[in-house]
């Protein structure tokens, strides 16, 4: 009789174990997904950055390309506006340049050569020069205060 009564308490306390285990269990795949979710964020906010950094290179590779070609023209031989294509790490740039020697100053430069200017984008040649003439009585960009 003494055995039939170790075999049912042996019989429980594997019960008892196998329910141990399986909290145990349970517990460490609640762990596994909670560091999936952390990684998956991680992962997600790197790429962001990732995005930023990789503008701010391209960016940077253009400038420096630019300079380069004109720095190969020579002094003399600069051309006053480009443009050159190139790829990298998956994208494709498109760089134009105009140098500072092709603008115009408006508050500096002749009545004849704005007139001109105007008159070659289109206005009348008569509306250009009075343009011309009302700028060099107030320049642009310069602000004057009502006395």
């Amino acid at each position: 009789m003494m055995r039939k009564a170790s075999c049912v308490a042996s019989t429980s306390e594997h019960g008892f174990v196998l329910v141990a285990v399986l909290w145990i269990i349970a517990g460490l795949s609640g762990l596994a997904m909670i560091f999936a979710v952390y990684m998956s964020n991680s992962a997600q906010a790197l790429a962001v950055n990732d995005a930023g950094l990789q503008a701010e290179a391209l960016v940077s590779a253009s400038l420096e390309l630019t300079a380069y070609q004109l720095s190969l023209a020579g002094d003399n031989a600069r051309p006053l506006q480009g443009s050159f294509h190139y790829r990298l790490d998956k994208a494709e740039i498109l760089v134009s340049f105009v140098s500072e020697t092709a603008l115009i100053d408006l508050n500096l430069a002749p009545k004849e050569l704005l007139a001109n200017l105007l008159s070659g984008l289109g206005a009348d040649q008569e509306d250009a020069r009075y343009t011309c003439k009302k700028r060099a009585e107030r320049p642009i960009g310069c602000f004057h205060r009502d006395r």
